[in-house]
């Protein structure tokens, strides 16, 4: 597992170099994409959160040419997005895990970014399958349930990302005091 820290903690800057290249080349092609876009309420996954009966109402802000080419956009962009920048949560995890000099055990907060990056490709595939198949209760049920998930583990690793750089500048300072004293 040490192997694994060592080699993301080497990965941080390339990682947010691939992740901020991708985002610009994304985002330019996808407003190319869509000939007439819809309106940014009606996007599935950069909402927070969604009810299943809004499903309906989101589907059908897209045309049956929209619709087509958002599946295809889910399975170019949208997958390589979740990849990158759950790598670059990852790298950014281990850069203080490393740091830190911590257990093992630590490493555990891998599984967060992980779980985000699994939950946003099932978001994708079912939001695919809607944009294929229609809304069925159950997928609109779960789409909405994997939106608000993908979120919440989103924010988590943040969060625990944030608790990991504040533990890294707490010790640096106590290791300053503790060289100064006599």
């Amino acid at each position: 597992m040490s192997r694994i820290t060592n080699f993301l903690s080497k990965m941080l800057i390339p990682s947010l170099l691939m992740l901020i290249i991708f985002v610009i080349i994304a985002s330019f092609s996808w407003k190319l994409a869509f000939n007439e876009p819809v309106p940014e309420f009606a996007a599935f996954d950069t909402n927070l959160y969604y009810s299943p009966d809004s499903v309906l109402e989101k589907y059908q802000w897209y045309s049956p040419e929209q619709r087509k080419l958002y599946v295809s956009n889910a399975f170019t962009f949208d997958l390589a997005f979740p990849i990158l920048y759950v790598l670059l949560l990852l790298t950014v995890c281990a850069f203080f895990i490393k740091r830190l000099k911590q257990p093992k055990w630590l490493m555990v907060i891998y599984i967060l970014p992980l779980l985000t990056g699994i939950l946003d490709i099932a978001e994708n595939i079912t939001v695919s399958y809607i944009m294929l198949q229609g809304v069925g209760k159950t997928s609109a049920l779960l789409a909405s349930t994997l939106t608000a998930t993908k979120w919440i583990f989103l924010y988590i690793s943040i969060g625990v990302i944030g608790l990991l750089f504040a533990t890294y500048c707490y010790t640096i300072i106590r290791e300053k005091i503790a060289g100064q004293k006599p």
